[in-house]
């Protein structure tokens, strides 16, 4: 037996026992630029980041790692990004990271590149991804850092390249932990 919601039929509900955590994250630098270097224009009718072809431009991202995450495995980053002319040839993209626990001492940020090949579309959304990134001892609500820059007189692409999103793929083994600051 089960209920209608919504028009659907729900048969199963979840119920954890015991309960778990995780977190509700309130980053202090969602996709922020820095005033005092070139940074992207912001494309409000696209809701994008629109990297020029001229020159470097970066954005700062802080995130934080939820209590699901399986501890010790790594992060899988990728970009989702589209060329706004159809220009062919390639995008080169820098990501600069930290990647550190609790009670670590936030150290220098690694850099890894991308050469990313352009669909030579107008707006073709594109994902391009970069090596992985590890850290054995990676625990519940680690905190990476990033840099993202299109490296832009570098690159084979003169013109603008809109950036929609920069995510991780990762592992999980639970729910949330179940204490509050470890699995």
């Amino acid at each position: 037996m089960g209920t209608i919601i919504n028009g659907q039929l729900i048969t199963e509900r979840v119920l954890l026992s015991p309960i778990v955590w995780d977190d509700l994250r309130f980053p202090a630098s969602p996709g922020r630029i820095n005033p005092a270097t070139l940074r992207p224009d912001f494309d409000y009718t696209k809701s994008c980041f629109a990297f020029d072809g001229g020159g470097t431009e970066s954005i700062y991202m802080v995130g934080q790692l939820p209590h699901g995450y399986k501890p010790g495995t790594a992060l899988y980053p990728h970009l989702h990004w589209a060329p706004t002319t159809n220009s062919t040839g390639f995008v080169h993209w820098e990501m600069r990271y930290k990647w550190y626990n609790d009670g670590e001492t936030i150290g220098a940020f690694t850099s890894s590149l991308l050469s990313a090949t352009s669909p030579a579309v107008p707006e073709q959304l594109t994902r391009s991804s970069w090596a992985i990134i590890s850290k054995s001892d990676a625990a519940i609500s680690s905190m990476v850092m990033f840099i993202l820059s299109r490296i832009g007189g570098a690159d084979t692409i003169d013109t603008d390249v809109n950036l929609y999103e920069f995510d991780l793929h990762f592992q999980i083994d639970t729910i949330g932990s179940q204490r509050e600051l470890i699995k």
